[in-house]
């Protein structure tokens, strides 16, 4: 993952989560320090885990914890490029490609009809 045009993350996820709002899919606060209106996204990046760690990841997701952890990468960024093999799930629909960049406008609403 890339912002700014340096590095800002390599390596295998568990989980990455570019947010511009707290909630994530199922009403989980994902990311509570993000704001819809503070112009910025917040990555959140949780490195390859366990599977018998996930439990304890799970419960700080449920309260709203993950980003306190110390393994977990957090930062509030403008855009940013994530390089992958993985497709992207944005707002419930699946997108394959081998990179995405992600670009937050302020004050914007696209609508799709």
């Amino acid at each position: 993952m890339e912002t700014e045009g340096e590095l800002f993350y390599h390596g295998p996820v568990t989980l990455c989560a570019c947010c511009n709002g707290r909630y994530y899919g199922g009403g989980f606060e994902i990311s509570p320090k993000s704001y819809l209106n503070d112009g910025y996204m917040d990555l959140i990046i949780l490195p390859k885990i366990r599977k018998i760690t996930a439990p304890l990841y799970f419960s700080q997701i449920v309260t709203k914890r993950l980003t306190d952890n110390e393994k977990t990468f957090h930062k509030k960024v403008k855009e940013c490029t994530v390089y992958t093999p993985a497709a992207m799930n944005l707002d419930g629909e699946e997108i394959v490609a081998s990179s995405y960049h992600l670009r937050l406008i302020e004050k914007s609403l696209n609508l799709i009809l």
